[in-house]
């Protein structure tokens, strides 16, 4: 039997194995986090590219609208990045046809838009 003196604390704490159980309870949440974070990273950053591929649409119409014919650069058709880009953008086009890619995305992702502003990707990044 233990003697204790009157009006002496007793001390009672976690023990290891209950913080052990913590620890790992919150680095499992984090790598979930992590993981559904990243997949919408991705997404977001494709959004991106096809705004600007949009763009590019838009203006390769007008540009047929006053030539009959697509422009062959980004810069005939005044194509111009205004701020940091996930994405690098290049376009080609003739009397009939055109077709603008970004590419170099976020886990080499890739897209393109053609003449009947028909979006494809080319490459997922964001599906690994």
């Amino acid at each position: 039997m233990e003697i204790r003196k009157p009006g002496a604390m007793t001390s009672r704490g976690f023990t290891l194995i209950e913080l052990m159980i913590v620890v790992a309870l919150i680095g499992l949440l984090s790598a979930m986090a992590i993981a559904i974070y990243s997949g919408y990273d991705c997404r977001t950053k494709q959004s991106e590219a096809k705004k600007n591929l949009s763009t590019i649409y838009e203006a390769q119409t007008a540009y047929y609208v006053e030539y009959n014919q697509y422009a062959s650069t980004l810069s005939d058709i005044g194509f111009v990045l205004k701020s940091t880009s996930w994405y690098t953008y290049a376009a080609g086009g003739n009397d009939q046809t055109f077709l603008a890619v970004a590419s170099n995305g976020p886990k080499g992702d890739a897209w393109s838009v053609d003449q009947n502003k028909v979006f494809q990707n080319l490459t997922n990044g964001c599906a690994r």
